[in-house]
């Protein structure tokens, strides 16, 4: 599982992903952005405690993981609300760019 987990990190890294910077300002409305960086701050929460708990159920080598199972579920969480809230933003720049 942690292999797993550290090959998913390292392709996002390489995609970009800076998830000890500062937040990049993705929004013009400061309470889409204050939404944007609440969501990023919990996932990567969520994901830092995954590793953890990921390695603790590597480790007790039963192939049993309801904790990690449990945090993926919030990072998927966390996912859907990043895309719910980005997603309208997208669409508008791309009509910005097409007019």
């Amino acid at each position: 599982m942690t292999e797993a987990l550290d090959a998913i990190l390292e392709e996002a890294l390489a995609h970009g992903m800076r998830p000890e910077d500062v937040p990049p300002i993705l929004f013009e409305k400061p309470a889409q952005q204050q939404k944007y960086e609440e969501i990023r701050n919990r996932a990567k929460a969520s994901w830092d405690g995954l590793k953890k708990k990921a390695l603790e159920e590597d480790q007790k080598g039963m192939g049993k993981y309801p904790e990690s199972e449990r945090l993926l579920a919030e990072l998927d969480k966390y996912n859907q609300a990043y895309l719910d809230l980005c997603l309208p933003r997208l669409r508008e720049l791309l009509r910005r760019g097409h007019q």
